[in-house]
């Protein structure tokens, strides 16, 4: 039943999730640079994808940083070399979960 869901609703294992998080001490900032990089994900035509958030983190401070996340869901289809590429002009301090094993 699980797996009829997932297939259904384009849920992992059927596609390629990534989960990015910001996390700063300044709740703003934090908030500020995820939706830069959704902007920049946005704007980029390279793969099909579709992007959701920002949303706070279900633990949404952690040893006194607050997070936000971004998840993306690409096709099976592509490689993790391509989702790589497409993520590589990121700030160095977003955080990138490719096939995360919890969403938290």
């Amino acid at each position: 039943k699980e797996i009829g869901f997932r297939q259904e609703y384009s849920y992992p294992p059927f596609t390629k999730l990534v989960k990015l998080t910001m996390s700063n001490t300044d709740a703003k900032k934090a908030l500020e640079k995820i939706r830069s990089v959704f902007r920049q994900l946005a704007a980029s035509r390279e793969l099909a994808v579709d992007i959701f958030g920002p949303v706070p983190a279900y633990i949404f401070k952690l040893r006194k940083k607050h997070r936000y996340h971004l998840f993306l869901k690409f096709a099976k289809t592509q490689s993790k070399d391509e989702i790589y590429n497409y993520l590589k002009g990121l700030p160095s301090d977003i955080n990138i979960d490719v096939d995360p094993e919890s969403l938290l």
